[in-house]
């Protein structure tokens, strides 16, 4: 198991660069700090060489759980236009730079990341790239979680041992 698969929650990575950065524009007055943060977390991320990495996406329409679910994130605020503007950019950017990534209608990021990573643990250790927690379901001896920007590593051995 010598190869290495990066997972990266792109949803989360451009919420995180959204609200956790100050507002920047372009020369025509377009917020742009989405873009400017995503970017520079992808590229720290990559500069690491894996041998196999995927930035996974939330589907813009609902999701399986708002049928499961009618209030499901009902109580969320809608995402605001520039916010909208500055995802579908990412997107076209990720897609020029020939960056990998996914994007499955009816499923969030969160369900392409477990699925990736319980099926590609056979052949690859899998580093999941995400702040949320609830992926921390999925670490054992094949899977772990990293927040680089945090610079943080989670084992399910550190996980056993943080309580």
């Amino acid at each position: 198991m010598d190869k290495k698969l990066y997972i990266i929650d792109g949803s989360g990575y451009l919420f995180r660069a959204y609200y956790g950065l100050p507002s920047l524009t372009d020369k025509d007055g377009h917020a742009v700090h989405a873009i400017y943060g995503f970017l520079r977390m992808i590229f720290k991320i990559l500069a690491s060489k894996p041998d196999y990495f995927l930035i996974a996406r939330d589907a813009p329409h609902k999701t399986l759980r708002h049928e499961a679910f009618e209030d499901y994130k009902g109580k969320r605020p809608p995402l605001p236009d520039d916010f909208k503007r500055q995802i579908r950019q990412t997107k076209e950017l990720v897609k020029e730079l020939n960056i990998n990534s996914a994007e499955i209608p009816g499923y969030e990021a969160d369900d392409i990341i477990a699925t990736l990573a319980m099926q590609c643990k056979k052949f690859s250790q899998v580093s999941i790239m995400s702040s949320d927690k609830d992926l921390k379901i999925l670490l054992d001896e094949c899977v772990v979680c990293s927040d680089p920007l945090k610079e943080t590593l989670t084992t399910k051995d550190s996980f056993i041992n943080e309580r």
